[in-house]
């Protein structure tokens, strides 16, 4: 007996079922990028942010005769604006700090004449532009600690705009004692519908901060 063998293809709806499943994997696919760039641009961020402080705070621990004794600051208040074209006719950071000699320090340190062209960046020659002899915390101890924060908050405008960095130090502690504590906003990728609800209703953004304790 011979049985005839009958031959049998895909039918349309089997076509489009496919379809519809390969196409639900790549928006999963698609979601799945987009979160892991939100996060390594997050990661970024932040790690930016601790160099940064770390950067201030190795720069405080040189010049303890500044920020280890009464001199102290008592508030610094450093912001970034969204623009990273720092130059000295459009400086993206400013700078309100107590005591006022701090404050003229920093404007001191980040006026036209002391700034330093060959960088890239609107960073300080103060130092080097100011005084013929070598500068040194124990000769120029104010003077280098606005140039420090100048050069801080410039560094940060350009790595992270748009954040308020808060610098405030404890002289009347034994020993004094100091906080930088750096705000900035990211924003957020949703994964499930609530989460999306939730982004739309706060701006799709998360507020960040990185704190760091110095001892000088």
């Amino acid at each position: 007996m011979t049985h005839a063998t009958r031959m049998r293809g895909f039918s349309l709806l089997e076509v489009m079922v496919a379809l519809v499943i390969i196409a639900i994997g790549m928006l999963g696919i698609a979601k799945m990028q987009g979160l892991a760039l939100s996060s390594t641009t997050a990661s970024r961020a932040r790690a930016l942010a601790a160099i940064e402080a770390s950067s201030l705070a190795a720069a405080m621990q040189a010049n303890r005769t500044y920020w280890a004794s009464t001199s102290a600051p008592s508030s610094i208040i450093i912001t970034t604006a969204p623009n990273t074209s720092c130059t000295p006719s459009n400086v993206c950071a400013s700078y309100t700090a107590t005591p006022g000699a701090l404050q003229t320090a920093i404007t001191t340190a980040g006026s036209i004449s002391n700034f330093c062209p060959s960088t890239g960046m609107n960073l300080s020659c103060y130092c080097a532009l100011t005084f013929s002899a070598p500068c040194t915390p124990a000769a120029h101890a104010l003077g280098l600690a606005g140039s420090d924060i100048y050069d801080f908050g410039s560094g940060l405008a350009s790595f992270l705009p748009n954040s308020t960095t808060n610098i405030t130090c404890l002289a009347a502690d034994t020993p004094v004692d100091c906080t930088i504590s750096i705000t900035w906003t990211e924003n957020t990728v949703a994964m499930t519908s609530q989460q999306a609800t939730q982004s739309f209703n706060n701006g799709s953004t998360v507020s960040v901060n990185f704190t760091l304790y110095v001892v000088p």
